[in-house]
């Protein structure tokens, strides 16, 4: 993958939710908006050539990423 210069960073919080809870969250809707949710347990910059591994039933996000020049 090419690394962008700002932003892309992993978003990774330390919980599971219900259906229900997901369903609360993102009102109806198939993502949380980012400001409905508290500050992540863990951010990892992602570097070029790096495996990331982690519990997909956990909830993470991706930030918004771009590059100076565009």
């Amino acid at each position: 993958i090419k690394v962008p210069e700002q932003g892309g960073n992993l978003l990774v919080w330390d919980k599971e939710l219900s259906h229900q809870e997901f369903h609360d969250l993102s009102n109806g809707n198939f993502y949380i908006p980012i400001e409905n949710l508290p500050a992540p347990d863990i951010q990892i910059k992602p570097l070029e050539g790096m495996l990331i591994i982690l519990n997909a039933r956990k909830l993470h996000a991706v930030q918004q990423s771009f590059n100076a020049d565009r």
